[in-house]
């Protein structure tokens, strides 16, 4: 696995070797929560778009999974 981070974004890249050729999967993130993120600003990135597009008429769910 390679992980690329900066302070703007994360890339993941998970690479599965064979014996002929490698392949591997990319998975870029828009933002990331560390352990050390504050709840007002995960409110602002995770919920706060899917409530502003509930407010406009469109339907939205937010799940939470883990501690709490």
């Amino acid at each position: 696995m390679l992980i690329l981070k900066n302070l703007w974004n994360c890339i993941v890249k998970i690479l599965k070797l064979q014996r002929n050729n490698s392949d591997s999967n990319t998975f870029e993130f828009d933002e990331i929560l560390t352990e050390f993120a504050l709840q007002g600003r995960v409110y602002e990135v995770v919920a706060k778009p899917v409530v502003e597009s509930v407010l406009d008429g469109y339907n939205g769910t937010v799940m939470a999974y883990g501690q709490t």
